[in-house]
């Protein structure tokens, strides 16, 4: 069976980095809220109106946490090095303790490239061995 494309109007990691632009540093939200807004721009902005959360579950799923620097899952998706690939770095978890909330309950905040929060780990992988990688995002752009 072939593999069929879907046309979403656009990269995917585009219309996150609009979200990205349009929130605001310092405000929280939480996941659910990242992927209602990634849901809507797509509905918006693919030919088909495309809704994702229903044609592809498991893509609405997970294409959030790439974009979290500090969810340890990203390493899976073969995110590059912090200071090589910013396009995938955009949100974080402002506390540690969120891991036993649910992902959509989870908080995060709109990640401030020119002034990084401290002590905050960015996880990436690699094809390489070891294929995982992290460090403090204010150490590493």
């Amino acid at each position: 069976m072939a593999r069929t494309t879907i046309d979403y109007g656009k990269y995917l990691y585009e219309y996150v980095s609009e979200i990205h632009n349009e929130w605001t540093y310092g405000k929280n939200y939480t996941v659910l809220e990242l992927k209602e807004a990634l849901r809507e721009k797509i509905l918006k902005g693919s030919p088909k109106k495309i809704d994702i959360s229903v044609k592809k579950p498991a893509t609405f799923n997970t294409q959030p946490l790439i974009y979290i620097i500090n969810e340890k899952s990203r390493q899976s998706f073969r995110v590059k090095h912090p200071s090589s690939e910013d396009k995938y770095n955009l949100f974080y978890y402002p506390q540690k303790e969120q891991y036993g909330l649910i992902l959509e309950a989870r908080i995060i905040r709109k990640l401030n490239k020119k002034n990084p929060p401290k002590g905050i780990k960015v996880y990436w992988g690699s094809s390489q061995n070891p294929p995982k990688k992290q460090g403090f995002i204010s150490e590493l752009i």
